[in-house]
């Protein structure tokens, strides 16, 4: 069975909670608009999500 190391499962828990709270309101209105949200993209940026490295394996 497949298991995150304690990191991993941080990182997971952290995008799993900004999708939820902060992805999810209002994207059926983005998605329509065909808007991209910079405000969005800016605060993935603070999170770490942007330009993360990821191993190979």
């Amino acid at each position: 069975m497949f298991e995150y190391t304690e990191e991993q499962e941080a990182i997971r828990r952290t995008a799993h909670e900004f999708a939820r709270k902060e992805v999810a309101p209002g994207v059926a209105e983005r998605d329509a608009a065909a808007r991209f949200d910079t405000a969005l993209f800016k605060r993935m940026g603070e999170l770490g999500f942007i330009g993360m490295l990821m191993p190979e394996e």
